[in-house]
């Protein structure tokens, strides 16, 4: 009851924006769960009525029955076409939101908690972590390549289980341990991917892909989002390590894992959040301004973008620039705003 009654009060201190935004955002959920749900539309998405029934604008009545938003050039009717928009956006954020902060903070963390001189290898570990390694590069660019399969999926997975269980296990040898610069070798890495424009990034990996799918257009996406996550938990990492309930912890013998966990996960939550909002607007962008250019996923899925390209071919059709435009820009402001009201949240609260 507590918990409701706080929720209310949250809900009517929040400004007519904030409001505005949490609804942008149930509604174009519930969208993309009814996109999953068959027979909830009276068309389907990748209905080809043609005829007649091309561009037909709002509220027009075609021989298939009413077509509330409108059809396309092929006959298709937008209004099924946004709905399963909704649903491949919402799949395509949870996907590369998760990959993103799983991978970045993982390494953004150790970078700020051991620095350059906090992890110390044999050589048995170096020649594990150089072979797993190669491993997983290779089928993380079969996937790219060819396309999601069971098998490549799995073998990322088998190859990620033995890199951190091999490095956990090989650490008890008894060989000299030699220092590996951790932070020094991730951040060349950041400055490889600054140095290389975003667009021209994933215009190349989009271009040499041959089975484009939403998993490959999510991997894609990876590449440039988790670089974000890492650099923020890193500069976090570095102001949380010295707090004393750190040196505490450490005086306690407790486990770096333990640590990490309990507590430092909790103090980077919120700040999180405003970083994973924010993400979500760019998803959303960059999904819709490949899939205008005819990149990123198969051509016969419908998506916001690929309506406002259809929009392109036919300037009478207006509304096949309005409604998927008008929900882009809605889905961007929503998350910008719900990321202004974490990030004040987070700052009062501190």
């Amino acid at each position: 009851m507590t918990g409701t009654h706080s929720m209310k009060q949250r809900w009517r201190a929040l400004s007519l924006g904030g409001k505005l935004a949490w609804l942008i955002i149930a509604v174009w959920m519930v969208l993309a769960a009814i996109s999953y749900l068959p027979g909830i539309t009276a068309y389907q998405y990748d209905k080809v009525l043609g005829g007649s029934s091309s561009l037909l604008p709002p509220m027009s009545v075609g021989p298939a029955g009413t077509h509330w938003l409108g059809t396309d050039s092929i006959g298709r009717d937008v209004a099924a076409g946004m709905i399963h928009g909704a649903g491949v956006s919402l799949l395509l954020c949870i996907i590369v939101i998760a990959m993103s902060v799983v991978i970045g903070l993982g390494i953004g963390m150790a970078m700020g908690y051991y620095g350059d001189r906090g992890i110390r290898l044999n050589i048995i570990q170096y020649i594990w972590l150089l072979v797993l390694a190669f491993f997983l590069v290779y089928y993380k660019s079969d996937i790219l390549l060819r396309g999601y399969s069971w098998w490549s999926g799995g073998m990322v997975l088998l190859g990620s289980t033995l890199l951190i269980g091999g490095m956990y296990g090989l650490r008890k040898l008894p060989l000299r341990k030699y220092i590996l610069p951790f932070d020094s070798l991730w951040q060349r890495v950041f400055e490889v991917k600054e140095s290389l424009p975003s667009l021209f990034l994933l215009l190349a990996v989009t271009a040499i892909v041959a089975q484009p799918s939403i998993w490959t257009l999510a991997m894609t996406l990876v590449l440039l989002y988790w670089v974000t996550f890492a650099r923020f938990a890193r500069v976090e990492m570095q102001q949380i390590v010295n707090e004393d309930y750190i040196s505490a912890a450490q005086a306690q013998g407790l486990s770096t894992l333990h640590i990490m966990i309990r507590h430092v996960l909790p103090n980077l939550i919120g700040p999180v959040l405003v970083v994973i909002a924010f993400s979500l607007s760019g998803v959303i962008l960059v999904e819709a301004s490949l899939s205008f250019l005819g990149l990123g996923l198969p051509l016969g899925e419908v998506t916001w973008g690929k309506l406002l390209a259809e929009a392109r071919k036919h300037s009478s059709a207006w509304w096949l620039a309005l409604y998927p435009g008008l929900a882009i820009f809605a889905l961007i402001f929503a998350f910008n705003k719900v990321a202004d009201i974490i990030r004040d949240g987070s700052a009062s609260s501190r």
